[in-house]
């Protein structure tokens, strides 16, 4: 029993208030091993009445497919239907445009027909006309015979000269129309000439435009060349100057502190040193340097000169960094004593 049931076992009330929902035991494999064991769990049920069960719902799933299979029919037989509709339409649509064409058709071959019979009927007219007029002929004598002929030759000589006529008029017709036309080519020719003219003299005047914005752009530059040149050097100049300035500023720094550890040197000023946290007894020195020399100063050359006078310094590798960081961070409290000139000097001065 390996196949599994594709409906709903509890779908049976009366089943499932008898014997409950337990249906796990269908998908286990029967073996000639385990009979026992598989039919236990069934909740309970017995062989025949478990048997009796399955083949209720066997049939009922055979109808199920059995309806499946029917509808399938079913909607084959619609679709069926419905191309043998649609080919019977275009059939219809056929005869019907075949019809049309073979009603146009006796429509055209009784034209043909009627055309044809009056052709026939006005050459029965002429051949009776023909042979009435040679009966008279015949039945004349000589003098009317004599006029029938120069009637004949006035006639033919009339028709010949309107010929001549008609021909004359035509020529003039022609050679006037022939005229009109070498007018007509003449008028456009002056026209395109005209045209031309106008498009050399707009081409003139754009390429004169284009010299003069050429010559407008090329002043401009030249211009702003100067101006730019005139401004590059007056920023040179200043910035010149503020560097002169600057250098003039740092040796003069520079000479007060060597002044200052001149004086310090002379005097031999010992500070005592106080065992306090780090960030106080650094900022602490920093303060007594800054107020002392009362220049501003770098981190280096606070840490030079508090380790002359024998403060607190960091130590390590690099203390002037230490103490620069340090300096940096106090200057960006509200309540700092410490204010920072720049950010490239790193100098440092009291408020």
């Amino acid at each position: 029993m390996n196949k599994q049931l594709s409906f709903d076992w509890t779908s049976d009330d009366e089943y499932c208030e008898k014997y409950g929902n337990n249906w796990s035991f269908l998908n286990t494999e029967r073996n000639e091993d385990n009979d026992e064991d598989f039919w236990n769990m069934s909740g309970g049920c017995g062989k025949n009445e478990f048997l009796d069960m399955k083949k209720k719902y066997d049939i009922i799933e055979k109808q199920h497919q059995f309806e499946m299979e029917m509808e399938l029919v079913a909607k084959r037989e619609e679709k069926l239907i419905e191309q043998k509709k649609l080919f019977d339409q275009r059939q219809q649509q056929e005869k019907r445009q075949l019809e049309r064409k073979l009603a146009e058709f006796e429509k055209q071959q009784a034209e043909f027909l009627r055309q044809q019979e009056q052709k026939q009927s006005e050459i029965q007219k002429k051949k009776k006309s023909l042979k009435r007029k040679r009966v008279e002929v015949e039945e004349m004598d000589d003098e009317d015979f004599k006029r029938l002929r120069k009637r004949i030759k006035r006639e033919r000589k009339k028709r010949k000269n309107e010929k001549k006529e008609r021909k004359r008029k035509r020529e003039e017709e022609e050679e006037r129309q022939r005229r009109l036309r070498k007018q007509k080519e003449k008028v456009e020719r002056q026209k395109k000439l005209l045209i031309l003219q106008q498009r050399q003299q707009k081409k003139k005047q754009r390429e004169k435009l284009k010299r003069q914005k050429k010559k407008q752009r090329e002043e401009l530059k030249k211009q702003k060349k100067k101006e730019t040149m005139e401004e590059t050097k007056e920023r040179q100049r200043k910035e010149e100057e503020l560097k002169r300035q600057r250098k003039e500023e740092e040796e003069e720094r520079q000479r007060k502190l060597e002044l200052f550890r001149q004086k310090m040197s002379q005097q031999k000023k010992k500070a005592k040193k106080k065992v306090v946290g780090e960030k106080e007894s650094l900022i602490r020195t920093a303060k007594i340097v800054l107020r002392e020399t009362g220049l501003p100063m770098t981190g280096y050359e606070i840490y030079k000169i508090g380790y002359e006078m024998r403060l607190h310094v960091p130590g390590g590798d690099t203390p002037w960094k230490t103490m620069a960081s340090k300096l940096y961070v106090d200057c960006l409290m509200e309540n700092s004593i410490f204010r920072s000139l720049g950010n490239r000097t790193g100098l440092f001065k009291l408020r």
